[in-house]
């Protein structure tokens, strides 16, 4: 390998964009290559980086939810894990979620609620400030009530 090679991916090791663009294709060559749950398996992915870079994990994250070729389902699923999760904090999701670049559906940031298992209130209800479906926003607001 090459000192110029050595020296981009030392680079790259640390730039949540790269790190992003890594799993985008990492994600669309398993789906390409037919591989049994590609999405699970690329969660696992994410989660294990997130581990490996805790001072830029919502950037990582951030920038893999902004990519248009990474389905809404996969950002679900991660914040579920992350929310499973007793190394990654659950701040993340929510600091990802409000971020104004990253858009997350309504129906994505509900079931994250729904399934996510998280150590408190707030967090859910920081999660609720981002839906704009009144619908949905009610549900939740009575379930957080119950």
């Amino acid at each position: 390998m090459k000192i110029t090679e050595k020296v981009i991916k030392f680079l790259n090791r640390n730039n949540p964009e790269a790190i992003s663009d890594d799993i985008a294709q990492v994600f669309h060559k398993r789906k390409e290559n037919g591989e049994k749950d590609p999405m699970d398996n690329t969660v696992k992915d994410i989660i294990k980086i997130l581990k490996e870079h805790p001072d830029i994990e919502r950037a990582i994250l951030a920038n893999i939810a902004e990519k248009e070729e990474v389905p809404d389902k996969l950002i679900v699923k991660t914040a579920i894990k992350i929310s499973e999760s007793e190394d990654i904090p659950n701040s993340v999701i929510t600091d990802v979620v409000n971020r104004d670049d990253t858009h997350i559906s309504d129906e994505s940031i509900n079931e994250i609620i729904e399934k996510g298992k998280f150590d408190n209130a707030i967090e859910r209800i920081n999660l609720i400030k981002n839906v704009e479906d009144e619908e949905i926003v009610e549900e939740n607001v009575k379930n957080e009530l119950k």
